[in-house]
């Protein structure tokens, strides 16, 4: 931890893709972009470039944009997080990355779950595809339907441990975390196909999953709720490779530092790093 860096050419700094206007401020140091959310890349582009994006984010959904900083071509090396971030690198002629994903907290992790007492509830991020979702609400009569956001960690767990279902309409800009804490406390996870969901290195969870944002979707997406809560025991089972992935993150993030910073891991175990 610093609150100053020294630029000089041993260092690396390394920078979210919402910070780039960092870059050019210093001349000597090692640059690394870690790209964990490429929608927020887009939309934070300063000026006239990056308000088209907003729009076409915010009013028309849309996760094609138009423009993109040259000058990120030049940065020393980049990291991707989801295989979306990789597809968005490799269409702007950048081959020099690697991956870098994350895991999720242990508290997550290592929670006891008594399936028997899983309820006929529907948990959703409120702030995440608010649109499409409430349209889902408003369809599914007699389904509970319970809001995660603005909870604590403790709230969240609890939640998700209570319901059967986590439904994720949200755009999805990189590898995201409330579908796999919510598949690690047994729930069954819907999603639309947008972003990171769009593809199967990013979202394992069988295609039977995933929706396509549109009105003749939401009777389908009501059905196969319907068939989590009254097949619950299979529909869960069919999650467990999904678990499986998840379960393993913490590894391979490990894996992945020690091959990006070339770091000897018996040696570091050594010197208790």
């Amino acid at each position: 931890f610093t609150r100053s860096v020294e630029d000089v050419p041993e260092n690396v700094m390394i920078i979210p893709e919402t910070s780039t206007y960092l870059l050019d401020r210093y001349q000597k140091i090692k640059k690394m972009v870690w790209w964990l959310s490429v929608d927020n890349y887009f939309i934070r582009i300063r000026g006239v470039k990056g308000r088209i994006n907003r729009f076409l984010f915010d009013r028309l959904g849309s996760q094609n944009y138009f423009f993109f900083e040259p000058s990120l071509r030049k940065v020393d090396y980049h990291v991707v997080q989801s295989y979306y971030a990789e597809t968005v690198l490799k269409k702007q002629n950048i081959a020099n990355y690697s991956h870098l994903s994350d895991y999720l907290n242990e508290r997550f992790m290592s929670q006891a779950i008594d399936l028997a007492g899983k309820k006929n509830i529907v948990a959703y991020n409120p702030i995440k595809g608010k649109t499409f979702t409430l349209k889902i609400i408003d369809t599914a009569k007699g389904i509970q339907f319970i809001p995660i956001s603005g909870l604590s960690r403790e709230e969240v767990v609890s939640v998700l441990t209570s319901a059967k279902v986590y439904i994720d309409f949200g755009h999805h800009p990189g590898k995201d975390r409330i579908p796999r804490e919510a598949a690690m406390l047994n729930c069954c996870v819907i999603t639309n196909r947008r972003g990171s969901a769009r593809y199967v290195e990013d979202v394992p969870i069988p295609e039977e999953f995933k929706f396509d944002e549109s009105k003749r979707s939401i009777p389908l997406i009501i059905e196969k709720i319907q068939e989590c809560f009254t097949n619950y025991t299979h529909s869960n089972s069919t999650f467990d490779a999904y678990r499986s992935t998840i379960r393993s993150q913490e590894t391979v993030f490990t894996e992945q530092i020690h091959a990006l910073f070339r770091i000897d891991p018996a040696r570091s175990q050594t010197d208790g790093r």
